[in-house]
């Protein structure tokens, strides 16, 4: 898993851009599982989305529907209406896709590959993908024409994706120091990110969002779990990157993800508990 996580670190797992429109046929795009990057070309050039597939060019085809006329559905591909959104914003727009093919790692492993991608192209562009945490275009042009405190606190990274998941300053974030989880219901904690862990083990458990209190005795267990968490005014869309990023550096530090972030039957949920 380190090599895989080394070649999305190092931008060698990318294969080389293409047009995305009828690149779900022919040979160019594999038909294993992997990951894929859509670059929104126009007025601007920046990253449109980043996404996982257990079929790279099956997942690709679902994409065709953004070129028609009308706006798609949110399935079959939940992405559709905002690149189509973003395809009408300033014509003559266009996307180009790169994928980086990854066969042999399991899905819970390939989402958080995902995440670090994001992670990493937040790092670098200083803002996510524009359609991977549901913001709409409205949104972003206004987050554009926002102050720089603003946009520091809804777009900007918060801090490397270096250092142990344990510390108070994991991500650049304040994290409480870490405390049992108790029957006593928590009060005036409000909204934010959280964590689970038992002590001694090195990987996290579980990354949340959300209301932090609620959360929390949801996530009552009768093993020694021990919790952390980070309160602010984040709206929801950020709430979700943040919970993304930390998964993704969490990826960085330990080749692995937290053990039930996104295994089916887990205590806290699977796959389709990733915006819980």
């Amino acid at each position: 898993m380190r090599t895989a996580v080394t070649s999305l670190c190092e931008q060698t797992a990318w294969h080389q851009w293409i047009p995305l429109e009828n690149s779900w046929r022919g040979k160019q795009v594999p038909t294993c599982p992997g990951l894929y990057r859509i670059l929104l070309i126009g007025e601007r050039v920046q990253m449109a989305y980043i996404g996982q597939s257990s079929n790279l060019k099956e997942r690709l085809g679902a994409l065709k529907h953004i070129y028609a006329e009308q706006a798609p559905l949110h399935t079959p591909h939940f992405a559709g209406p905002a690149l189509w959104q973003w395809r009408q914003y300033k014509p003559p727009s266009r996307f180009d896709v790169s994928v980086a093919p990854f066969p042999t790692v399991p899905k819970p492993l390939r989402l958080g590959l995902e995440c670090l991608a994001i992670a990493l192209c937040q790092q670098e562009d200083g803002a996510s993908p524009l359609a991977n945490f549901g913001r709409t275009r409205d949104e972003w042009c206004a987050l554009w024409d926002a102050s720089p405190e603003q946009r520091a606190k809804e777009v900007a990274p918060t801090g490397s994706l270096d250092g142990s998941p344990h510390t108070e300053v994991w991500c650049g974030l304040e994290w409480t120091p870490w405390t049992p989880l108790r029957r006593e219901p928590l009060s005036g904690v409000g909204m934010g990110l959280y964590r689970l862990r038992v002590a001694g083990c090195d990987p996290l458990l579980y990354v949340g969002q959300g209301d932090i209190a609620a959360r929390l005795k949801a996530s009552r267990s009768t093993l020694p779990l021990e919790c952390s968490w980070v309160s602010g005014d984040w709206t929801y869309h950020r709430r979700l990157e943040l919970r993304s990023t930390a998964v993704g550096a969490h990826l960085v530090s330990l080749s692995t993800v937290p053990l039930w972030q996104f295994e089916q039957g887990s205590p806290l949920g699977g796959p389709a508990d990733i915006a819980a």
